[in-house]
Formats: C-alpha cells, sequence, structure tokens
C-alpha cells in the first residue's frame, strides 16, 4: 500500500486487515456517504465557535505562535486540521523541530484518487480487479467483504503518479474515469 513493496507486507497484517476490519466495515464507506460525515464534522466545528476556511491558499503555518497566512491575512488557531500532502506542508510550516521534520520528510508520499461508487449490482465476480492501460488502475468491490449497505459499493483507484488528477474537478473526474467502467 502506497508504495511499499509488496515483500514488505506480511500476509498475516494483509489478511487481519481484511478480516477484521475491512469484512467488518471498520475501513468501509460511511453509511450516508463521506458528504454526510463531513458535513457532521464541520457542524461541530461551527457549533464549538471554530472557524472553517476553504478555497484559500494557505502560504505559511507558524506552528510556534498558532497562525496561520491564508492570502494577505493572518488567523490565529487553536487546533490545526492539515490536509495538505506533507511535502506542501513542510515547505510552508515554521515551528516543527528539525528531528520531527526529518522524520515527516522520510515519508514516502503517494498520491491517490480514489472514487467510490454505489451500484445496483457488483461488477463482477472477483473483489479486486487489477486494470492496465487505463486511467484508474484497480476496482475493488468492498461489498463483496461488507455488504451492509443500500448500494453495492465499488472503489476505483489510482496509486502512483495520479498527480495530472489531483486539480481535476469532481466532474471531470467522472468523464475520465466511468467510460472504463
Amino acid at each position: 500500500k502506497f508504495d511499499i513493496p509488496l515483500k514488505k507486507i506480511n500476509a498475516k497484517q494483509f489478511a487481519h486487515r481484511l478480516k477484521a476490519k475491512e469484512a467488518m466495515g471498520f475501513f468501509g464507506y460511511p453509511r450516508g456517504g463521506l458528504q454526510k460525515m463531513i458535513d457532521s464534522f464541520e457542524n461541530e466545528i461551527k457549533r464549538k465557535k471554530g472557524k472553517i476556511v476553504t478555497k484559500s491558499r494557505v502560504s505559511k503555518v507558524n506552528l510556534k505562535e498558532k497562525i496561520i497566512q491564508v492570502g494577505g491575512k493572518k488567523e490565529k488557531f487553536d487546533i490545526l486540521i492539515n490536509t495538505l500532502p506533507l511535502p506542501e506542508f513542510l515547505r510552508i510550516q515554521n515551528g516543527l523541530s528539525n528531528e520531527e521534520a526529518n522524520r515527516w520528510k522520510e515519508i514516502k508520499y503517494c498520491p491517490a484518487i480514489s472514487i467510490v461508487v454505489g451500484f445496483k449490482d457488483l461488477l463482477s465476480n472477483h473483489y479486486w480487479l487489477n486494470i492496465f492501460k487505463e486511467p484508474f488502475h484497480m476496482i475493488i468491490q468492498h461489498s463483496w467483504l461488507f455488504d451492509g449497505y443500500k448500494e453495492k459499493i465499488v472503489w476505483l483507484g489510482r496509486y502512483g503518479r495520479s498527480e495530472e488528477d489531483l486539480p481535476l474537478t469532481d466532474n471531470q473526474i467522472r468523464k475520465k474515469y466511468f467510460p472504463t467502467i
């Protein structure tokens, strides 16, 4: 997973994740979808008088002074939830110790595009399908392991060299990926 050679992942670890986590729905798709989960998270932050800033370019993060610079404005924060890729965050942050920054630099970053789709029926009799020479690389039919949703949940994934897809809109992703299905 995420650019780790398969020889470094033992079968016991893989089997445990499949049985104890994915088959039981622990790593499953959230009931009600991701937007329901995001909305709930956003509402809780707002209820606690937190501020959410979206669609803004963060240019600096000072972790010691707890100040984030968004465009030309500086904002104080109590808690910062970072969703930037680690290489980008490390470039704009100030305040991590050299030791911690160096540890974070060791993490190999591999962008991933993942689309979750609900279908009336599963696409095949296989849990995992590798796809070659197409915009995405795998079809994972999660409902083979955990069928507790109204729809049949299928993940389309692309790992590695997916940077070109990151700036695409949802509609552009649909147009690029869905014809292959």
